[in-house]
């Protein structure tokens, strides 16, 4: 059985015990060994120049750390929103050799150097988004989907924590579709 690493990259102010993180870091596990380690980011001053690029130093200076000593047969990148723009920016550094599939979750399309790094990624995907999120930019995310062949949910209603207010029930068969998607897309 075949052993995965997953790198969480989390959201700004959005981490593993989020249900739209946590769950699907359940069913990544549900379906054989795997590891799991959160990436953290640096606390970027503001007014800083190039933050873009002082983020992805530090994120993939981090995960090929990770990379480099781990014995897994496959990476997964599971990444959320703020998370997405650090995926893009190290994307082209992740070794050519190396198994890897990448989940977007809420990805920030609508920032060109995101959405066109994503693109180039080459990176087996899967994107997730809510209709209802400020942040999904529905052309960027079919460019990024159509050039990678993705796998796509959009979850009717959504916020941008993939949620829809107002509405529990809602919230659930969300999460549920989530999960199910990560199941179908790992499997």
């Amino acid at each position: 059985m075949r052993s995965r690493l997953v790198l969480v990259l989390p959201g700004g102010g959005y981490g593993p015990q989020g249900a739209a993180l946590r769950f699907p870091l359940l069913a990544i596990e549900q379906l054989g060994p795997s590891d799991w380690k959160l990436i953290s980011y640096p606390t970027i001053p503001a007014g800083t120049a190039d933050a873009f690029s002082v983020l992805t130093d530090a994120v993939a200076e981090q995960v090929l750390s990770v990379i480099h000593d781990a014995q897994a047969d496959e990476v997964v990148f599971l990444a959320k929103s703020l998370g997405t723009r650090a995926l893009a920016g190290i994307s082209q550094r992740i070794p050519r050799h190396l198994p890897a599939r990448a989940i977007w979750l809420t990805p920030l399309f609508g920032a060109p150097e995101v959405r066109d790094l994503a693109a180039a990624s080459g990176l087996r995907s899967l994107i997730i988004a809510g209709d209802a999120d400020p942040y999904h930019y529905r052309d960027g995310l079919d460019l990024v989907a159509t050039t990678l062949d993705a796998s796509t949910l959009i979850v009717a209603e959504a916020d941008h924590s993939l949620e829809v207010p107002g509405d529990v029930h809602a919230s659930i068969r969300a999460l549920t579709a989530i999960t199910m998607a990560v199941i179908e897309f790992m499997g």
